[in-house]
């Protein structure tokens, strides 16, 4: 494998020497001209990418990023992998995880779906055969009742998730898109969300978009358990007097929706691990959360609307997430949709269990 060293400073030269017997990829550049490709590197392309720009072998958002440290989803050379990216001075390094490799990590699901499943509703029969024949004021009761209603939701979310996971990747998973004002799509979630994660309660939720409208062709299905999501892991980092803010950019061919809170963050060994899926979870709210499904399948939902993730995350100083989707207005039919689609609460009930208190899962809201 040749190297040529002759745009190498000291920083790149010593990077090189650290990265040069590692087993994962891992490329080097500086000032954006490609300095180091280590052996993983080669072995998965055949190739030495030493003195190519940086921009002609991975994604051009990720290339184009400023932060000095994120992970994103995107391609090398075509090939869809997750990187994380850490800046020194002049000098930038990739390290790169192909998605075949990320598969790899992930346990076979389908079996434990059906049996989940099942339980879950024999939750759900319970609760409701109680609430029908029991009219009572006991608060206590009621608090019971309404645990119960959120041990189903929870136990549902984890199966559905694991339903996704494995279809986004098999390549199975059900995607119908439609032309829609994605500005109201969010507004409208927002607004729903409004009515079970209250201020008093923890982090204050702001939505904010300069365009009245914002036209894309989206599944709104897909999308909205993209943004619970991840809204859903903003909310376990951060606490009451955090911010999170929901912004949605219109940029030309792509729109651009922005998460940021200002919580806890997460440490840098997490974050280059949160697109693999199971990562050490110990509780069902871990396995549907940000150590297990939660992330990774964001990211696989961008994706399948052709675009992408990036992270960006400090401990102590919160997160920002940004999802980018290509507008596609070329592929579709032309035909808006005229309004907004039916809001089903029992999704928010369902996405947002992990972070939703249990006195909201009243018949008030699942019937």
């Amino acid at each position: 494998m040749r190297h040529s060293e002759y745009y190498m400073t000291k920083t790149a030269a010593k990077l090189k020497t650290l990265f040069s017997l590692s087993a994962q990829p891992v490329i080097g550049t500086e000032r954006d001209r490609i300095v180091f490709a280590n052996q993983a590197v080669y072995t998965i392309l055949k190739k030495d990418l030493t003195g190519q720009h940086i921009k002609d072998v991975l994604s051009g958002h990720i290339v184009n990023e400023t932060a000095e440290s994120f992970v994103s989803s995107g391609h090398l050379e075509g090939m869809p992998i997750t990187v994380s990216v850490a800046r020194f001075g002049s000098v930038t390094v990739y390290s790169i995880v192909p998605q075949n490799e990320i598969s790899l990590m992930s346990p076979p699901i389908a079996p434990f779906v059906t049996s989940l499943r099942s339980s879950a509703f024999i939750i759900r029969l319970a609760a409701d055969q109680i609430t029908e024949k029991i009219e009572s004021d006991d608060d206590r009761l009621n608090a019971y009742i309404s645990s119960l209603y959120r041990s189903y939701f929870s136990i549902l979310r984890l199966t559905v998730n694991l339903d996704t996971s494995e279809r986004l990747s098999t390549g199975t998973l059900e995607f119908n898109p439609r032309m829609y004002d994605v500005a109201a799509l969010i507004s409208d979630l927002m607004s729903s969300l409004s009515h079970f994660i209250l201020p008093d309660e923890g982090a204050a939720m702001v939505f904010s978009c300069k365009s009245s409208h914002v036209l894309a062709v989206v599944d709104s299905d897909r999308l909205e358990q993209l943004l619970l999501n991840l809204l859903s892991n903003s909310i376990n980092h951060t606490s009451k007097g955090d911010r999170i803010s929901v912004a949605l950019h219109d940029d030309d061919d792509n729109i651009i929706i922005s998460i940021d809170d200002t919580g806890s963050g997460v440490s840098t060994d997490v974050l280059g691990n949160v697109f693999a899926r199971y990562t050490q979870p110990h509780t069902l709210s871990d396995m549907t959360g940000e150590l297990g499904l939660g992330l990774s399948i964001a990211r696989g939902i961008a994706e399948l609307h052709g675009g992408a993730l990036i992270i960006e995350s400090r401990p102590g100083e919160g997160t920002s997430v940004r999802v980018m989707i290509p507008k596609n207005m070329d592929t579709n039919s032309g035909i808006r949709e005229p309004g907004l689609p039916e809001r089903d609460i029992s999704g928010i009930l369902r996405e947002m269990s992990g972070v939703i208190r249990s006195e909201h899962y009243s018949k008030r809201y699942l019937d």
